[in-house]
């Protein structure tokens, strides 16, 4: 009997069954199945809709700025894109998202926040390196050679290879303005192969 009671008391001590986390999450997967589907707008009202009447959450906000950018509603999208991480700042794939659109639009200090977001949350694994050198064209755009140096230099650290950027016409563009070229051609000296080298006319 007494061992009844203690099961008893044990059990109501439990907290209770996050239901609206699950039902949540059950709603997310229906909603990427949507998108996968190829209905973005369908996907995106369904998300709105779940979020108006029972619960808004980071990943359903990020399925509507996913949706969004399928129907190049860019504006939309970041709006969605900085709700979620407002409701999750963990949340990296909206970072990473965010940090894209705010690239294309030339918004770089949101660049900037977001790739610093993905840098410091994703510092293992084979896309390490994804947020610093993203930090480092923003550093780059934004005429900011110590910045470059040290995003670039974590970037490396991070398993990214200079070789990615010997034929991309953005970063001879970066390599072209007086401001920025010594700290390129210091970085590609140490840490470039004879390839990538001779791309920019170095011995």
């Amino acid at each position: 009997m007494l061992g009844l009671l203690l099961m008893g008391m044990a059990a109501a001590e439990l907290p209770p069954v996050p239901y609206d986390r699950e039902l949540g999450r059950r709603e997310w997967v229906r909603v990427y199945e949507r998108l996968q589907e190829g209905d973005a707008t369908g996907a995106r009202e369904q998300a709105r809709d779940y979020q108006e009447r029972v619960l808004e959450t980071a990943g359903l906000n990020y399925l509507i700025g996913r949706s969004s950018v399928v129907l190049s509603d860019t504006g939309v999208a970041r709006e969605a894109f900085r709700r979620a991480v407002v409701l999750d700042p963990g949340h990296t794939p909206s970072w990473t998202s965010l940090g894209d659109l705010a690239m294309a639009a030339g918004d770089w200090d949101e660049a900037k926040t977001a790739w610093q977001a993905v840098t410091d949350q994703v510092t293992d694994g084979r896309d390490a390196w994804l947020g610093p050198f993203r930090l480092a064209e923003v550093a780059a755009n934004q005429s900011d050679p110590l910045a470059l140096e040290a995003a670039l230099r974590l970037a490396i650290r991070r398993g990214f290879s200079l070789s990615a950027i010997a034929h991309d016409p953005a970063w001879h563009t970066f390599y072209a303005n007086p401001t920025l070229q010594d700290s390129l051609q210091k970085m590609l000296v140490v840490y470039a192969d004879p390839t990538t080298r001779a791309a920019f006319d170095l011995p």
